[in-house]
């Protein structure tokens, strides 16, 4: 949406990834204001800091300096959100290898860009980069695009990202990721490989459920950190 707002499509060819970034840091920040604005209207207090539960009435809350203080409800609703997977023998640290968070920070207009994942996020990012003229590649686990849609839509997605010039491979899952000084080269288990400026991992999440203290009230979470619930969303 910000690409086809910010950009008419003969400038496209020529904007950075860098202003694109920029816009985007504005529409944060006015979100951010107006939140903050709604909260202090309606009387809601905001409380900064790491919380645990203590019981299942009672959190426990480190401020970043490092005050701690309690608080007591009849109950609570867990909202902490979700991060990248991270495979454990991908490198992350490499400045060449991003997530769905790293990626706001990348400080080069990059050429081309691999991308791991097309689901929502993948998807998304697929057309961004395409929109900005950078080759991309989007690397599919499965054999069709956002399969809880619609046929018709799937069709129409996948319509649309190639004649922007996405090159999709379907059906196809990473053997190894080996980032250099100039790039990383996607090693597939079809024995394809791909080489791009930089690595997009775009395939999960992960509950932010860890270090909460769930484990002491008997809340269970999965391997990826989501927190098991009923069909009413209770624990």
């Amino acid at each position: 949406h910000v690409v086809q707002q910010k950009m008419e499509p003969r400038q496209a060819n020529t904007t950075a990834y860098q202003d694109l970034l920029k816009s985007a840091a504005s529409v944060i920040e006015n979100q951010t204001t107006l939140r903050r604005s709604y909260y202090d209207r309606n009387n809601i207090d905001l409380i900064f800091g790491e919380a645990r539960f203590i019981d299942p009435h009672t959190v426990e809350v480190t401020s970043p300096d490092g005050v701690v203080n309690r608080h007591t409800a009849a109950g609570f609703i867990i909202a902490t959100g979700s991060r990248p997977y991270h495979p454990p023998d991908i490198d992350f640290s490499h400045p060449r290898i991003l997530d769905s968070d790293t990626v706001l920070q990348l400080e080069h207009h990059p050429r081309s860009i691999s991308i791991y994942g097309a689901g929502v996020i993948g998807c998304e990012y697929a057309s961004i980069f395409r929109g900005l003229r950078i080759k991309t590649n989007l690397i599919n686990t499965r054999d069709k695009l956002l399969s809880f849609l619609d046929d018709e839509i799937i069709d129409a997605l996948s319509y649309h990202l190639r004649e922007q010039g996405t090159l999709i491979r379907f059906s196809e899952e990473y053997a190894s990721v080996e980032p250099d000084d100039h790039g990383v080269r996607l090693h597939l288990k079809s024995n394809k490989q791909i080489y791009s400026d930089y690595f997009l991992w775009a395939n999960g999440r992960t509950g932010n459920s860890d270090g909460m203290g769930l484990e002491d009230i008997e809340i269970e979470a999965d391997s990826r950190g989501s927190i098991k619930i009923n069909e009413d969303y209770q624990t």
